[in-house]
């Protein structure tokens, strides 16, 4: 089971419940794609560059594809 939090989010969108290989994606309701990469070891993921504004967090592994909805103040 994945979680992100804090939601709403500042800068920092914290991950839990994913493998350390898995990759995300960030992409805006329009389906434009904003940023892309691999979780960190502590499971973070950086999001200050985004601009306020709902997003959907695509987190894709070996095993599975999770999508979240999260929202940047």
């Amino acid at each position: 089971n994945i979680d992100v939090y804090p939601n709403p989010v500042s800068n920092t969108l914290n991950i839990k419940g994913t493998p350390v290989d898995a990759e995300v994606e960030v992409f805006s309701l329009n389906g434009k794609k904003h940023l892309s990469g691999v979780i960190n070891a502590n499971n973070y993921l950086d999001v200050s560059s985004l601009q306020s504004g709902l997003y959907l967090l695509k987190i894709k592994s070996k095993e599975t594809t999770s999508f979240k909805k999260f929202i940047k103040n």
